[in-house]
């Protein structure tokens, strides 16, 4: 159903995005559509009350309420010193109120600021009319990069159009990296499979290559997914192939020393023993991973670079990628994170699912499973809500006797809970990697958009603490992610900085975190993502922030700037201050919730994987305890962390679950 707003609640927004990014004169030489250019231009205020469609009925009362504060002329006294409204106030007073709530010590405030600041970046520098976006002149960003189109995935999925029932021998709820797996598998043995998505099938020229548009299209809640606390962004994959169509195709396998750790700890002995490295080389060649692929781009070049001059270790990222970038920004897109429009990326889409369908399986997208059915101890299928256009919901109850969850670590907890399955352990130690960007400026162009987007990696840093550390890698910064991690202090600052995104390369921090979060269920049965960074964890990521700033400064960059709400830049030649004295200070700053910008792309655990019924909710065959047939094959069974990117880890578990029941 369309979210809809009072007059003067949208008027309260549209006023707070023009405070965001207001039209300004153009400095001396500067591009006058750019610095003129308005979130209206783009109807933003718009695009953000229909984003918020796609979430909770309590994040959009949240959100009401949100724009009711601003819409109050109490607060306009309280916060602005003066009777009227937000948006009847001039611009440098609107700007000093968001300053407040950015650094307010009232997370709440905190939240509204930076719910308002992210959508409101992220849609107007990565929206398109007609292809273009006047805010993309000064760095040269071309937005679709103009890949050839490979040809569409030949699969059909099933159409719904009224309430049905199902009947097959497995029912698989989610096609990612564990999901599409498990279809592939079960359907080439000879099973009668069906396999539900919650998100839209697209393939080929349906990846456009347009930032907001394909983040919109198959992340999770539109790409506006967050923690309760509004403290971590979450990227996950909604669409058919799951986070292995959108992610950036890094290929890692799991550490040895977390193996050892679930076999030591949980009571999973396959970890260390042949099972588990069978399962992990079929999954290496089922999505041909491999190092012929990975050609650094600039910023991995200075990455690569700067690890090298410090004496620290820098691998080669092996891919699961074919005939992909030679030339870095020529051959090249950079795109991965939209879908892979030429076909080079080998994610379940065009394998594991692709197999699936050539063998019959019958594949249903749209389709967001509710519960699970079971009677006596038994899995009996699943209930599922499709939404088709205009709004309309139509129910499917597939019957099956074995039920695969891999919905992810934040949806199949999620389904468990709202079918009446009770363990402590489910919903419980959400593990998240925890990810932040440092950013160089440099003197060289580095378009960090364009080009093998991670391709090196340095690992130095892994066991900084027993087991538990962090790595540095390269993320694409295309301008609407970009630009909602940018620290905004003022409508100018914010956009001449944004002006100079070609001169930037990022350097993201991963943390192995050790205390997890958890997944809870709110009154209408929505997953609520409960998440705080512990102090052992946040030490780890300030560690590696000040190892990312050490390898900017040893590549060339002349000034480094750190993910924090308010402006934090280090400017290497010019600074009166050493940058070990300045980094000496960086425990001050504030490391709360909305006090900077924290990631997570990796979600994990929630439905621990182990031999202890008491802490383990799902055995070590994958069977969730008490009910035969019933399954879990995704991330949600890591029992802790996997330290590294984890989609071949999650793989590798998937595989070992799948064919263990057949």
């Amino acid at each position: 159903m369309a979210f809809e707003v009072t007059p003067a609640q949208r008027a309260a927004l549209e006023a707070a995005c023009e405070t965001l990014i207001p039209a300004l004169q153009a400095p001396e030489g500067g591009d006058k559509a750019y610095w003129a250019a308005t979130p209206a231009d783009f109807n933003v205020p718009q695009q953000i009350l229909d984003l918020m469609e796609a979430q909770s009925p309590a994040e959009q009362q949240e959100f009401r309420q949100l724009l009711g504060l601003l819409d109050s002329k109490i607060a306009g006294l309280w916060f602005g010193g003066s009777w009227a409204k937000f948006r009847e106030m001039p611009l440098e007073r609107r700007v000093e109120i968001l300053k407040k709530w950015m650094g307010s010590r009232f997370n709440l405030l905190r939240k509204a600021y930076g719910t308002l600041k992210k959508l409101t970046m992220f849609l107007h520098y990565g929206s398109h009319q007609n292809h273009q976006n006047p805010t993309w002149g000064p760095n040269g960003y071309s937005g679709a990069f103009g890949s050839v189109a490979g040809p569409k995935a030949r699969i059909k999925p099933l159409q719904i159009t009224q309430d049905t029932e199902l009947t097959c021998d497995v029912v698989i709820v989610g096609s990612g990296a564990g999901g599409g797996l498990a279809a592939g598998l079960l359907a080439e043995s000879g099973l009668d499979v069906i396999l539900l998505e919650k998100g839209p099938f697209l393939s080929g020229e349906e990846f456009t290559e347009h930032e907001a548009e394909m983040i919109r299209k198959t992340y999770d809640k539109q790409g506006a997914f967050q923690t309760k606390d509004g403290g971590v962004t979450i990227f996950a994959g909604s669409c058919l192939g799951g986070g292995t169509t959108i992610n950036w195709t890094g290929a890692f396998e799991t550490p040895d020393y977390v193996l050892e750790e679930w076999a030591k700890d949980h009571g999973l002995a396959f970890a260390t023993k042949d099972e588990y490295r069978k399962s992990m080389d079929r999954v290496n060649a089922d999505f041909h991973v491999n190092t012929q692929n990975s050609p650094h781009n600039p910023q991995n070049q200075a990455l690569w670079r700067g690890s090298e001059k410090l004496g620290e270790r820098v691998e080669v990222i092996a891919r699961n990628v074919e005939g992909c970038a030679l030339h870095p920004g020529t051959d090249s897109c950079g795109y991965c994170g939209m879908g892979c429009r030429r076909g080079n990326k080998r994610g379940t889409l065009s394998t594991y699912i692709q197999r699936a369908a050539d063998k019959g399986a019958r594949i249903v997208v749209g389709a967001e499973v509710k519960t699970v059915m079971t009677a006596q101890g038994q899995a009996q299928g699943v209930k599922a809500a499709v939404n088709l256009e205009g709004g309309k919901q139509v129910n499917v109850t597939v019957k099956a006797k074995r039920v695969v969850l891999a919905a992810g670590s934040i949806h199949t907890p999620a389904i468990l809970m709202r079918s009446g399955i009770q363990h402590g352990g489910i919903g419980q130690n959400l593990f998240f990697h925890p990810t932040v960007g440092v950013t160089g400026t440099y003197d060289a162009p580095m378009n960090p958009w364009l080009g093998v987007m991670m391709s090196a990696v340095n690992k130095e840093h892994l066991q900084m603490d027993g087991n538990y550390g962090f790595w540095v890698e390269t993320p694409p910064l295309h301008p609407g992610v970009g630009a909602m991690s940018l620290a905004w202090e003022t409508p100018g600052r914010h956009k001449s900085t944004l002006a100079t995104a070609s001169h930037m390369a990022a350097f993201i921090v991963l943390t192995r975190d050790k205390f997890g979060g958890r997944v809870l269920l709110d009154k209408d049965g929505f997953p609520v993502v409960d998440y705080r960074l512990a102090d052992y964890d946040r030490n780890h990521m300030l560690t590696g922030m000040k190892k990312a700033f050490e390898i900017h400064r040893a590549a060339g960059a002349n000034e480094i700037t750190f993910p924090h709400a308010t402006p934090r830049t280090y400017k290497v030649k010019t600074s009166k201050m050493s940058a070990e004295a300045w980094l000496g200070n960086m425990h001050t700053w504030g490391w709360k919730a909305n006090q900077f910008a924290l990631f997570t792309a990796h979600q994990m655990g929630t439905c621990a994987m182990g031999s202890d019924a008491a802490r383990h909710p799902v055995d070590p065959s994958g069977q969730v305890r008490g009910f035969k047939g019933l399954y879990v094959a995704d991330g949600s069974l890591m029992p802790t962390s996997a330290g590294i990117n984890p989609m071949m880890s999650i793989m590798a578990l998937a595989d070992f679950v799948i064919r263990g029941m057949l």
